[in-house]
């Protein structure tokens, strides 16, 4: 299973009409089949629920 953690500004330049900011970490509503969002922030939880992508918690 990969995992990716990516940097906002690279992405939003890439497409961003797909994509949404969230402090430092950008989600893209398009996420390949198989992402996991690997992030101290547990708050990125729900909205990866709501999203249907995996979330991995890492602690800080």
């Amino acid at each position: 299973m990969s995992a990716e953690v990516i940097e906002a500004p690279d992405k939003i330049k890439q497409n961003p009409n797909k994509c949404f900011c969230l402090g430092d970490i950008l989600i893209a509503l398009d996420v390949p089949e198989g992402f996991d969002l690997v992030s101290e922030d547990k708050h990125f939880f729900p909205i990866c629920d709501v999203l249907n992508i995996s979330f991995c918690q890492i602690d800080p």
